[in-house]
Parts: C-alpha cells; sequence; structure tokens
C-alpha cells in the first residue's frame, strides 16, 4: 500500500557448503563485494568438514538499535 512506511530490506549473506581449504577466498570474495559496510563474519563448522559463512552488515546492526534509520543506496558515500 501507498500509505504504508515502508523500511529498505537489510539482508546478510550467507553462503553455505564451503569447504575448509576455500574459507578464505569465500571470505575475501565477500569482503571486496560488501567493503566498509561489513559488522561481522561469522564462520560456523557444519558436517563433514563443511561451513557456513555469514556476513552482517552494519545497516542491519543501526537498524536494530534504531528503527528510524534509512539505510543509504548501495554505492552511497564510495568516492
Amino acid at each position: 500500500m501507498p500509505d504504508e512506511d515502508t523500511k529498505p530490506a537489510v539482508t546478510t549473506d550467507k553462503r553455505g557448503g564451503i569447504p575448509l581449504y576455500l574459507i578464505s577466498n569465500v571470505i575475501e570474495a565477500l569482503v571486496q563485494k560488501h567493503g566498509d559496510a561489513i559488522f561481522q563474519i561469522h564462520v560456523v563448522r557444519k558436517q563433514h568438514h563443511k561451513f557456513t559463512i555469514t556476513v552482517e552488515n552494519k545497516a542491519k546492526q543501526l537498524l536494530a538499535v534504531n528503527p528510524e534509520y534509512s539505510v543509504p543506496e548501495e554505492g552511497d558515500g564510495h568516492g
């Protein structure tokens, strides 16, 4: 509905089924993709030496603390 106050969706980037030897490559790619927006990176071991990597961004944390925070559009503030 047009009258609703809609907030931009903030997503968490999650990659699953990563073998141990590829963790550093996946984290490097995620850091290049998200840059300064990264708040936390979680690496969790699942079954059979496979891992799940989750990246949380600062906007998600700011929305949790301050619901009035508006998420900047992608590309804003990057030289």
